[in-house]
């Protein structure tokens, strides 16, 4: 899964790169920037959302093939519902292996969701855990890490 990932990722990667414009990178050579000076403020503020969301994107794709894989006998948490199924009938772990399976998955992808609209948008996203706080609480306020 990692090597197929990685020709994969960077494939993408150079295709993202290779379709920025031209015209920031431009202006900051012509204003006797160097290579560097180039790449971090004309090509690197471009590319580096859609990078990201390639990313992420194919993390969540390696953790649910590596759950079916392992329901097909290459180990991990897939095979370990299978053993629990097959050989000793254990159908309360079976379950809740299953159920953390499930809820890994949906989490992994709820966060790398929020992350991607994050870079792309510049935005913070209100998650449906902050919803059900506003809710509960009546405020709309974000909570505060400063200290005082």
């Amino acid at each position: 899964i990692g090597l197929h990932s990685i020709g994969t990722l960077g494939k993408l990667s150079s295709e993202v790169i290779e379709g920025v414009d031209d015209g920031p990178v431009e202006a900051i050579r012509a204003s006797g920037g160097t290579r560097s000076l180039q790449m971090r403020f004309g090509i690197v503020p471009q590319a580096m959302p859609n990078i990201v969301a390639y990313w992420l994107y194919r993390f969540e794709i390696n953790v649910r093939a590596s759950a079916v894989l392992g329901l097909v006998g290459a180990g991990g948490i897939g095979a370990e519902i299978v053993a629990r199924l097959r050989f000793r009938g254990d159908w309360p772990k079976a379950g809740a292996a299953l159920l953390l399976t499930v809820v890994a998955v949906l989490l992994i992808d709820a966060v790398s969701a929020a992350v991607r609209r994050r870079i792309i948008t510049g935005q913070p996203s209100r998650s449906p855990i902050s919803k059900w706080m506003i809710a509960i609480t009546g405020s709309s306020r974000e909570p505060s890490l400063e200290l005082k």
